[in-house]
């Protein structure tokens, strides 16, 4: 269960960071204006700029149409992955609601 969460993370981490490094060698003035991020900071403070460039589609003001496809692909890899943890997590709190209730029954049983 916990391999579908996993590979969602990494594969819409890869293509943002991929994202990224397109932005900084095809468009600078968009990537110095999210902080200039970097695979060291990537994580840091860019991160919110770079999402709200995602989410508010930013990237369409782009003079590049594969890149602004490519963007869109990556904003829809964000999406699913959040889907993904939302129904991971959902599945998981649902078991803890079944299993937990059993579990205190049986410690309470004679």
């Amino acid at each position: 269960m916990f391999i579908l969460p996993l590979a969602a993370y990494l594969l819409s981490g890869t293509l943002g960071y991929l994202l990224l490094l397109r932005l900084r060698r095809r468009h600078t003035g968009a990537w110095e204006a999210l902080g200039r991020p970097t695979w060291v900071n990537y994580y840091r403070s860019s991160t919110f700029s770079f999402l709200r460039f995602l989410w508010r589609r930013e990237y369409r003001s782009l003079p590049d149409e594969q890149t602004i496809r490519f963007a869109a692909f990556v904003r829809g890899s964000f999406v699913a992955s959040l889907v993904v943890y939302v129904v991971v997590g959902g599945l998981l709190a649902a078991g803890l609601l079944i299993v937990v209730p059993r579990a205190i029954e049986k410690i309470r049983a004679p």
